[in-house]
């Protein structure tokens, strides 16, 4: 059977209740969406006032708990260079690393609902995503996808995302491209779809076949 994995920071930032209202809670539906179709699930809480190498360590060990891994999600605080979890992007080749130990097989999808982690230069080149899916090429997984917001936002609502897609060569590529580009015929819909559970679905879809959703019966929930 192949696996979701969520991974969710514990912790909320002072003042603020991001991890209780925001990331824990959709981790958590967003497993369950998965679960109803048919996948092992799993959450894993990452303690974010633990050092980052601890934070890192976690991350690996949850990784490692998984044998045949379809796709990845993490919900946490992000930026262009890095996350929350402990994790820069000078730790990427060690987590592609990982990740390629447990891949159900090359077409291993991770959904960062992160921000700002589709930050960068053209499309987003050399930011966090980027990083990520040429790391994930240049261990072997060559068809992979990484899907990660290019700015501040809710954690699965945030319509900016940007697809960094390997496809087939071992060097990644350059840059990325928006799932529903900013201002399209296409946007309005693909705002209001974001409340239903597209937005845990998104990662495993093409974006033709998301824009075809979206102009067809889109049903808010």
């Amino acid at each position: 059977m192949e696996e979701v994995l969520a991974l969710t920071v514990t912790r909320d930032k002072k003042g603020k209740r991001d991890a209780t209202r925001a990331f824990i809670p959709e981790a958590r539906k967003f497993a369950e969406h998965w679960e109803a179709q048919g996948y092992k699930t799993q959450v894993v809480g990452i303690d974010n006032r633990d050092t980052t190498c601890h934070r890192r360590t976690e991350v690996i060990n949850a990784i490692k708990s998984t044998r045949k891994l379809r796709h990845l999600a993490i919900f946490a605080h992000g930026w262009r260079t890095g996350i929350q979890m402990g994790f820069r992007i000078g730790h990427l080749r060690a987590l592609a690393r990982q990740l390629d130990k447990v891949a159900a097989d090359e077409a291993l999808i991770v959904s960062l609902y992160c921000c700002s982690t589709a930050q960068g230069g053209p499309g987003g080149d050399n930011g966090f995503g980027d990083e990520l899916r040429d790391a994930l090429c240049g261990v072997g997984i060559d068809h992979c996808r990484v899907d990660a917001h290019t700015n501040k936002g809710h954690t699965t609502r945030n319509p900016h995302v940007r697809r960094f897609e390997g496809t087939g060569s071992p060097f990644g590529g350059t840059g990325g491209s928006f799932l529903v580009a900013p201002r399209s015929k296409s946007w309005k819909l693909w705002r209001s779809a974001l409340r239903t559970d597209l937005r845990f679905r998104f990662g495993q879809m093409t974006a033709t076949e998301i824009v075809e959703e979206l102009h067809g019966a889109v049903h808010i929930v």
